[in-house]
């Protein structure tokens, strides 16, 4: 299936949530016994802790994730500067 073009937005686009993943296959982390064979207990750990956020998968997974100081009212925009922080990944 080609890809489609999105919808256009004119407001202030929401964006408190992160978006789903990208699809793939979780690593084995149950049963915990036969885990354990297979990875070190902090990877196991690991694994738990992020198995939950692959529970949304989607083909449109490619965001960029900004961060900002808070302070910024979303309906102005400021003036580039390069004294502003910001983070991107």
């Amino acid at each position: 299936m080609p890809p489609v073009t999105p919808s256009q937005w004119r407001t202030t686009r929401l964006a408190d949530a992160v978006g789903p993943a990208c699809p793939q296959a979780p690593p084995a982390a149950v049963p915990r016994d036969e885990a354990l064979l297979l990875h070190p207990r902090a990877r196991l750990r690991q694994l738990e802790a992020v198995l939950p956020l692959l529970v949304n998968q989607s083909e449109d997974c490619l965001y960029v994730n900004l961060y900002v100081p808070t302070g910024y009212a979303p309906e102005v925009v400021p003036q580039p500067s390069s004294q502003d922080p910001m983070m991107g990944f």
